[in-house]
């Protein structure tokens, strides 16, 4: 019986990230890593980031990470555009994005859609947040434009300080 309540404790903790936060980073970048004697930071708002494995889901990715003045990363973000992103298909690459995190994170909820009708935008927003740490995944699209932009963010809020915002 004791073997069963660990077990069952065990496999709820895995899912639930109750041994941790299951957002450790991403792009070869660890949320609260500590940057200080390995690089050499400018005061700027973001830097750039080239990941050893890139998604290579989009025409263009570009990768960024933010530092507090501590030089611990608080932000790793990914910023796409591709006319085949396509935000309300179930076929474009945004919805095989959004399936990657769903499997690893199974807890990732859409928040919002907004549908700016003046500008023909609609913008759809996902979130999944454990503890301190969050991960948002938002997607606009321009119904006469050609394409639509994504963005990606791991963000770690207890890293973040008011100072980090320059």
């Amino acid at each position: 019986m004791k073997l069963i309540i660990l077990l069952i404790t065990v496999s709820l903790s895995a899912n639930a990230g109750w041994f941790g936060n299951s957002i450790e980073g991403a792009f070869d970048m660890k949320l609260g890593e500590d940057l200080s004697e390995t690089h050499i930071f400018e005061l700027q708002k973001s830097y750039h980031l080239a990941p050893k494995y890139p998604l290579n889901l989009f025409n263009e990715e570009n990768y960024f990470y933010r530092i507090t003045p501590e030089k611990k990363v608080y932000s790793i973000s990914l910023q796409a555009s591709d006319k085949d992103i396509k935000c309300e298909s179930n076929s474009g690459k945004f919805h095989q994005l959004l399936s990657i995190l769903k499997k690893k994170y199974r807890d990732i909820k859409l928040i919002k859609k907004i549908n700016y009708g003046e500008h023909h935008v609609i913008t759809t927003k996902y979130s999944y947040v454990d503890g301190s740490r969050s991960i948002n995944l938002r997607c606009s699209e321009w119904s006469e434009a050609d394409g639509s932009n994504l963005s990606l963010e791991y963000r770690d809020n207890t890293t973040r300080t008011r100072e980090s915002i320059l």
